[in-house]
């Protein structure tokens, strides 16, 4: 065989090679499945994102079929609020999301991190309601700041029978939702350091 020949056979095996892969590569990612099957794949919250700013009430026909979402509904007097986080005043619910994630700080059992999809001054107080892992009547603090910098208490509220927690604002930031008394617990800290 002559150098230009390997050279040929070399190149041919070659792109065989990157078409097999690129071709293995659609397969994995449904791109290849006729554009059905690849809706199939999406993670449910990321599917329902539009579905979370929904609002509807228990007789709505519509509404008894989805199942997923109604899972984690919290029912009042507004109807079934289909996410964990939701700001209303009283015009509605207003178009801003929020996540609650559960903190592993080992010496502050209960604690929550609120956070919204942007920070706003709100030009009336809203109502923020938050749905977490709580008992009925259970005291709730809500406060601002970070472990490092100490945290400032902004609310005290109990949580209701759907293991919901509300308070008002006018200032949507990043907030500590917790059943421990942080705030309580660094001043007993801070006075024991003293003496």
């Amino acid at each position: 065989m002559t150098k230009t020949r390997v050279y040929k056979i070399s190149l041919f095996v070659a792109v065989i090679l990157m078409c097999t892969c690129f071709t293995a590569a659609l397969f994995k990612f449904g791109y290849m499945e006729g554009g059905v099957g690849a809706a199939q794949d999406v993670p449910e919250e990321n599917g329902n994102s539009l579905a979370s700013f929904v609002v509807s009430t228990d007789d709505d026909p519509i509404a008894g079929g989805e199942q997923t979402l109604n899972e984690e509904g919290i029912l009042n007097e507004r109807g079934r609020l289909t996410q964990r986080v939701t700001i209303y005043d009283e015009s509605g619910t207003l178009p801003i999301s929020g996540t609650v994630t559960k903190s592993q700080d080992a010496f502050y059992p209960g604690t929550y991190e609120l956070t919204f999809s942007r920070n706003a001054i709100l030009n009336d107080k809203a109502t923020v309601q938050v749905k977490m892992d709580v008992e009925e009547g259970q005291p709730v603090y809500i406060l601002t700041g970070n472990k490092e910098k100490g945290y400032r208490e902004v609310a005290v509220t109990t949580a209701d029978s759907n293991k919901c927690v509300s308070f008002e604002t006018q200032l949507l930031q990043n907030y500590t939702l917790s059943t421990t008394d942080i705030s309580g617990a660094q001043e007993a800290m801070a006075r024991h350091r003293e003496s």
